[in-house]
Parts: structure tokens; C-alpha cells; sequence
């Protein structure tokens, strides 16, 4: 048995397999489809106990450590950002990742839809600025 960084694998044949994902494969009685993942739902990564094991998909992988999507009081987010505050701050003040922030001020015309979108960052400060300095806003 060869032993990887994050977890427990074994050689078979030449190929190097993760014990959880062989312990799963076993209980399925098939191989794991493509997109498939096992979750330790104790996060050991040593534990790879068929109780421990719980079969998902990358979308509810990402769901189960998540959790709920906190709510977000949005005339607060508001109040913040017309005094000035960076998105960034917003969001770390609310508990919150930043695109949760943008959807907001965009839903609200605040920010350039784009604005997201790949650029240098002194594009996205002269985009915003013009953006946000319209009057009436």
C-alpha cells in the first residue's frame, strides 16, 4: 500500500487508486462515473469507512461544506458602499464572498455589469468610476 500526501492508496496492477474511492466502487458494485465524488462526511480523509462515505457530486461536494447561503441584508450593503466602503470589506465584514456583494450592487446598478469580467485592474477603476459617477446615482 503506497501512501499519498492527503490520502490512503493502494496499487493494483501497477495503478495507484485512493482507498475510499476502491471502498465506494465496492459498495456501488461499479466504477464511480465521471463527476462523481466520495466526501468523508467526518473529513478524516484516513477514515474511509463505508459509513463515513457519502457519495455526491462536485456542485453538492461544494454544498455540504458551504452549507446554506447566509442572507445578506441588502440596504446594509448598500449603506456601506455609498459611504465608500470597498466591496472587498464589505464582504469580510458581512461574512459573505465578494461575488455574493457584486450581485447586489449590480441588481441595484451600482457596479458595471462587467465589471467581474477578466481585466487589468486599473480598467476595472476607470469603468467603475465612470460607471458610478452618472448623476442621479
Amino acid at each position: 500500500m503506497a501512501t499519498s500526501i492527503l490520502y490512503p492508496t493502494k496499487r493494483i496492477g501497477g495503478v495507484t487508486y485512493l482507498k475510499h474511492r476502491l471502498a465506494m466502487e465496492k459498495k456501488l458494485g461499479r466504477k464511480l462515473r465521471k463527476g462523481e465524488i466520495v466526501h468523508h462526511r467526518n473529513e478524516d480523509r484516513l477514515d474511509f469507512r463505508l459509513r463515513n462515505l457519502q457519495l455526491t457530486t462536485w456542485a453538492g461536494h461544494g454544498k455540504i461544506h458551504r452549507g446554506p447561503k447566509k442572507p445578506i441584508d441588502q440596504q446594509h450593503v448598500l449603506r456601506l458602499f455609498k459611504k465608500g466602503t470597498s466591496i472587498n470589506a464589505i464582504a469580510k465584514l458581512i461574512g459573505v464572498g465578494r461575488d455574493r456583494i457584486y450581485v447586489v450592487l449590480r441588481a441595484h446598478r451600482l457596479v458595471d455589469p462587467w465589471f467581474m469580467k477578466s481585466d487589468t485592474v486599473r480598467k476595472r477603476k476607470r469603468r467603475q468610476k465612470l460607471y458610478t459617477s452618472k448623476p442621479g446615482l
